[in-house]
């Protein structure tokens, strides 16, 4: 795993109990190798959606420092300038026509204008029901990408109806509903707010996925997908095609 895991997970285990607990650390040059504690086979079901939201809840509900805040800053969450042009420069290499390229770069500003007047909360910011492991307790793995950042972004993440190759035993509404009964941002929530958070996880998984192409690791090519399928849902505005049912009336 990338060394900045090692460092994140310390932090995580300190703050949020129910993460996985890190047994040993062989650090390399770039790379590190973490062995976290062994919980066995997961039994996760649907039925067990409201315990995962309340963990949910529970993560974001913790009061972050200054220090932590620095500590787990992201580079995947810089909608900046320079972000900006670098992905500008990127997608005219891959041949993208320039109304398309400025079209993207406005909805990145757009973005970043929206995670700036988000609440902050420690996100997850990999979230698939998948994530969460259920034994005896649950817990929630994978840290990799873990930051502070808009607790939207989980939560528009983790109810995409697309992903259900990974979400196919999680039960949405009574997830979104159990979430909002605990956690200190029910009243910040809306339909905007979900809306925005899904855009701002469209730019994190555009600036990761050229980091990967430019790295050279594409999967055979499947990094390719993914990125054309998140510039598409960026720019053409496809957040109602993948909540379809789970909002009702809310505004």
């Amino acid at each position: 795993t990338w060394r900045d895991e090692v460092k994140k997970i310390h932090i995580i285990n300190k703050v949020f109990p129910s993460s996985p607990e890190k047994i040993k650390v062989y650090p390399y040059k770039n790379y590190s190798t973490i062995i976290y504690k062994n919980y066995g086979p997961s039994n996760l079901k649907a039925g067990d959606s409201a315990k995962a939201a309340k963990l949910l809840a529970r993560l974001h509900n913790i009061k972050i420092s200054k220090k932590i805040s620095k500590e787990l800053e992201s580079k995947y969450l810089k909608f900046n300038k320079d972000t900006i042009e670098r992905v500008r420069r990127f997608f005219l290499e891959l041949g993208y026509k320039k109304e398309e390229i400025g079209l993207l770069c406005k909805k990145i500003m757009a973005a970043n204008k929206a995670l700036s007047s988000h609440p902050r909360s420690i996100i997850h910011n990999d979230l698939y029901y998948d994530q969460f492991h259920k034994n005896n307790d649950i817990k929630l793995l994978d840290w990799t990408f873990a930051t502070v950042g808009s607790p939207f972004m989980d939560l528009s993440s983790i109810l995409r109806n697309d992903y259900d190759s990974r979400n196919k035993k999680l039960n949405k509404k009574l997830f979104l509903k159990e979430y909002l009964k605990y956690s200190k941002f029910a009243k910040n929530y809306s339909k905007k707010m979900m809306e925005e958070g899904f855009y701002m996880n469209c730019v994190r998984d555009i600036i990761w996925f050229t980091e990967r192409i430019n790295l050279k690791q594409t999967r055979d090519g499947e990094v390719y997908t993914w990125l054309k399928d998140a510039f598409n849902d960026l720019t053409r505005d496809r957040f109602e095609k993948f909540y379809t049912g789970l909002f009702g009336d809310t505004k």
